[in-house]
């Protein structure tokens, strides 16, 4: 078992030759290699064994990052349903307006057929927005029209004020998050809430193969795109740039897939790292290589159908991954605790005694502070900025009017 001179699974050039492991199966320099994508150019250089198994490509980007606490008041409805909310309350009260002035007026307090005092179109918003929540400042109305609209806005109120309250708990002990990177439309757009769009850099690793060629022979504008700003590193260098931020790594789901495992997952099970739900088959999927007029192919092909049937391929895939992780995180554990006891390791015991005398459960409950009520008191603080402007120009109007 060797590996090709160059480290490359394969790139065509412009005379016709290839590099890499397809180059060495072109010219006659080994008989077969394991683990090569089927495309229709190798195919034309290098013959293949049936595919027996198919890996996607991925982005891999960070996590994304808790939104600030002040945005915890607006979290639990989208912008379209604020936009609906504001749109509903205008309409409900000019329509209660409407009513009320064709049924001559709503007798505020006074029994119908009395003196009527006619309710002004600012008035009515403002009732419809007290109703919204729950805090009616008039009495109800006597006509039966407007006795309707009020009962099925009160209605309305209910389960919004209700389905608004019930999230708003969960958002202030639990911060929401943005949207993660999930496709090429939102690293380059900025389509998702987590990131995209300005800043934001991608690249592959160089090993130059299925994914590069797909890339670069592409006529799809957002792949050219993708293509223009690719930067080649290692692995580990690109997905330390993930953790810092603002990078994505396109790459392999099975691979990187072990690798997430192994060394970015902690004992818990979390890694800041997010694997995008969309997944790019940029081949038809893995055979084994052979140079041209190699007599065993079809014996070879033969051993991987039986193996296929057998379902065997996807359990050994799936054995592969998950003992390598769990090596990966095993040696790691080790590594870290000798560490620790070279260095003493009485920190670790320490926390230990004091989880114990911690009470346990106790520990779990969030207790609110003004960090997550944040966003009420800078309400509060631009209400008042905005009473305060309204009096200056008050005072403002007054005086001009007495100076005329």
């Amino acid at each position: 078992m060797r590996m090709p001179s160059d480290q490359q699974w394969g790139l065509r050039q412009e005379d016709g030759n290839w590099t890499g492991t397809v180059g060495t199966l072109q010219r006659q320099g080994a008989d077969f290699s394991m683990l090569l994508n089927w495309s229709y150019e190798r195919r034309r250089v290098i013959d293949f064994t049936r595919i027996y198994a198919a890996e996607p490509l991925v982005i891999v980007s960070p996590k994304p990052r808790p939104l600030p606490r002040y945005l915890a008041l607006v979290a639990p409805f989208s912008g379209e349903v604020w936009l609906a909310l504001v749109v509903v309350m205008v309409w409900v009260g000019l329509v209660y307006w409407v009513l009320a002035w064709v049924r001559e007026g709503i007798p505020c307090g006074e029994v119908r057929g009395t003196h009527t005092t006619h309710l002004g179109l600012t008035s009515a918003i403002f009732h419809t927005i007290a109703l919204l929540l729950a805090e009616p400042s008039f009495k109800m109305p006597s006509a039966l029209t407007t006795q309707m609209v009020v009962g099925w806005w009160c209605m309305f109120g209910l389960l919004m004020t209700a389905t608004y309250k019930s999230s708003l708990i969960a958002y202030l002990s639990v911060p929401g998050r943005g949207l993660p990177v999930d496709s090429f439309e939102d690293l380059v757009q900025g389509g998702g809430g987590g990131g995209g769009g300005t800043g934001w850099t991608w690249g592959l690793e160089p090993t130059y193969g299925a994914e590069w060629e797909w890339f670069k022979s592409s006529s799809s504008p957002l792949l050219q795109s993708i293509f223009q700003g690719i930067e080649v590193l290692e692995t580990e260098a690109h997905l330390t740039r993930v953790l810092s931020g603002r990078h994505a790594l396109l790459t392999w789901l099975y691979y990187i897939r072990t690798i997430i495992a192994s060394r970015y997952t902690d004992t818990r099970g979390y890694t800041p790292l997010h694997t995008s739900r969309t997944q790019y088959y940029v081949s038809t999927g893995y055979g084994w290589g052979f140079r041209k007029g190699a007599p065993f192919l079809r014996r070879v092909d033969k051993v991987v159908q039986r193996l296929l049937e057998t379902g065997l391929v996807n359990h050994w895939l799936t054995q592969l991954i998950e003992e390598s992780a769990r090596d990966a995180r095993m040696n790691n554990n080790i590594d870290n605790k000798a560490e620790e006891g070279s260095q003493g390791g009485t920190k670790e015991t320490e926390d230990d005694s004091d989880d114990d005398g911690g009470g346990g459960d106790e520990s779990s409950v969030v207790v609110l502070s003004l960090d997550h009520l944040q966003g009420a008191l800078y309400i509060l603080l631009l209400g008042c900025l905005v009473g305060l402007v309204a009096l200056a120009g008050e005072l403002s109007l007054y005086r001009r009017q007495s100076i005329t």
